[in-house]
This record gives structure tokens, C-alpha cells and sequence, in this order.
């Protein structure tokens, strides 16, 4: 297997990124995997922020782990960069543009970052992996190497199960609770003690979460109102499970995975049981057979994974 997308030359030092929604991680090894540095910035979607301010948080990131490895960007040879957004308007080739303009003598490959959490996840093997943070998407491959995807339309769109997806619909449900349309739910008194603690009782006057990132932030007081019984947060995660779930059928139907291996990453997912365990029973209903695991490793692992197979392949075309 070998990333698409792939541009350069020989290898020594690797590089390794994992751009998201909400931060971005970087990491620098040597070339038997080892990891010499680390470095983190803040959100670097290039369709969510703009290219400027992705290519900023990116930047700072990889200094970072350059700084902590003591060593220089002519070292790096091989680089694999999986990032939200770059799916969209050929923000891909762009990210590639500039990472090879800053780095002249690697080979570069730019994935999306459900690419390089599934094979973090799976450790380069067949499988899919869910990926609840910010926001969400669901990647799969075959033994074959063929891939496929489902979800991750963006937050207006889709991103169903995710913390924006949890919090936004959360908010929603408060005020409906506020002004008698809906049912009671806790997130209402929950809402107003976080977004404005001692103050008013309503959440009109409140500061409203306009952006993925706070509507995300909003997430944990959802999953802790499910986990505490309150049947409106409930309803939510049993929502957003079960559409997780038809896209991971969805993929291992396109891909021939009959009874696949399923890791989960992103945040929801692996920060509590809550939407876990409604994606485990959610599962059992949509693909039976399916075994949700933990993950072997996480996205940087598959962008470094993918960086050594880069550097010692065969050179790549383009």
C-alpha cells in the first residue's frame, strides 16, 4: 500500500501529520519509526479556516516537533499529511504545493485524516474505522487496497454522531424546552450554568455557539445528561449511533467486508463509553458480524506508518 497523491524523493527523517478540525499534531521519526519530536497547533481545516490560518497552525505544529527532535527540515524525506477539508476544492493539491515548497527534497502525500486513522487504527490492515470528534466520517479498505467512504458532509450537511452534531442539536432541544415546544430535558439548566453561570434563567439572552468548534464543545454536557437517564440526550446518541452505523455498512458493502473489523477515533468516541456503546448495539442491527475493537494506534501512527512506506518505496510517479 502506498499513499496517493505521492511526490519527491529519498528518505531519512520522517513526518508525520495529523491535521483536524479542532488541533493539529505533528510528529517527527527516524526511519525505522521511531518518534524523535512533537509539535501541536490549533485547528487547521483549510475549507473550515481558510488556507491562510490552516498553513499557519501547520506550520507551527511541525516547528514544533522539528524544534523537539533537533532537527532541520532539509533532514526530512518523506512526509504524510492527512488533514480535514482537503477533499474539497482541490485544497488537497494546494496543502501538497506548499509542503513541498517547504520542504524540497521529500516525497509528500496528502490524505484525508479519516485515511490516516484507519490505518493507524487497523495498523495498515483491512477494516473501517468511525471517526466521532468535531466532526464525523467513516473510512474503510479492502485487502485489495481499494477504499471507500461514508459521511462527513460537514457540519451543515451531516457529521451525524459528532460532538458538533450533539451539541448543536442539544442546543437546539433546550430552547424548544425553553419555550414549551418540546419536551424537558436537563440540557436546558445544564446550557445555562455553562454558557453563562448565575445568570438569567433563559437561554435567549445567552452567548449562542455560531462555529463546529463551540457547537463541539457542548458535546460532554449531552453525553454526561444520556449517561445520567435524561431521555432527550438519550434520543441524541441513540441518533447519531445509529446513523454511524448505516455508514460503516454502507462502506463494508461498497469494499465486500463481510464481517469486518471496526475501530473508532475522534473524541466522542474515545473520550467515554456513552457513544460507544450505542454504536456497538447500533451495529449489531445494521452489520451484523461486525467487531467494534479499539484502535491499534491512532492518526499520526497511520501518517507515520504511511511516511516510512513512502520513504522506502519505489519513487513515485508526478
Amino acid at each position: 500500500m502506498s499513499p496517493r497523491g505521492a511526490v519527491g524523493a529519498p528518505a531519512s527523517l520522517l513526518l508525520g501529520l495529523d491535521a483536524g478540525a479542532t488541533h493539529v499534531r505533528a510528529a517527527v521519526a527516524d526511519a525505522a519509526g521511531r518518534v524523535l519530536g512533537r509539535g501541536e497547533a490549533g485547528p487547521a481545516n483549510p475549507y473550515a479556516l481558510g488556507a491562510p490560518a490552516a498553513d499557519r497552525a501547520r506550520r507551527q505544529a511541525i516547528a514544533a516537533a522539528l524544534r523537539q527532535a533537533h532537527a532541520a527540515a532539509r533532514a526530512v524525506r518523506a512526509i504524510v499529511v492527512g488533514s480535514a477539508g482537503v477533499s474539497e476544492s482541490g485544497a488537497g493539491r494546494a496543502v501538497a504545493r506548499r509542503t513541498r515548497a517547504a520542504f524540497p527534497g521529500a516525497r509528500v502525500a496528502v490524505l484525508t485524516d479519516g485515511e490516516i486513522a484507519q490505518v493507524g487504527g487497523l495498523a495498515g490492515g483491512p477494516g473501517i474505522v468511525v471517526i466521532a470528534g468535531t466532526g464525523s466520517i467513516v473510512w474503510g479498505r479492502n485487502r485489495r487496497g481499494e477504499w471507500a467512504r461514508a459521511g462527513g458532509w460537514g457540519w451543515l450537511l451531516g457529521d451525524e454522531g459528532s460532538g458538533q452534531w450533539l451539541g448543536r442539536l442539544g442546543y437546539a432541544a433546550a430552547l424548544r424546552a425553553l419555550d414549551g415546544s418540546g419536551r424537558r430535558t436537563v440540557l436546558l439548566p445544564a446550557l445555562q450554568r455553562s454558557l453563562r453561570p448565575r445568570s438569567s434563567p433563559g437561554l435567549a439572552l445567552l452567548p449562542r455557539p455560531t462555529t463546529p468548534a463551540e457547537f463541539g464543545a457542548l458535546a460532554p454536557l449531552v453525553l454526561a445528561a444520556a449517561a445520567g437517564g435524561d431521555t432527550v440526550a438519550r434520543e441524541l446518541v441513540r441518533r447519531g449511533a445509529a446513523e454511524l452505523a448505516r455508514q460503516t455498512a454502507a462502506v463494508a458493502h461498497r469494499l465486500r467486508l463481510r464481517r469486518p473489523r471496526v475501530v473508532y477515533g475522534g473524541s466522542v468516541l474515545t473520550s467515554g463509553p456513552v457513544l460507544r456503546r450505542a454504536l456497538q448495539r447500533a451495529l449489531r442491527v445494521a452489520l451484523p458480524g461486525a467487531r467494534l475493537c479499539p484502535p491499534a494506534g491512532d492518526a499520526l501512527d497511520g501518517a507515520l506508518r504511511l511516511a516510512r512506506e513512502l520513504a522506502s518505496g519505489p519513487p513515485p510517479r508526478g
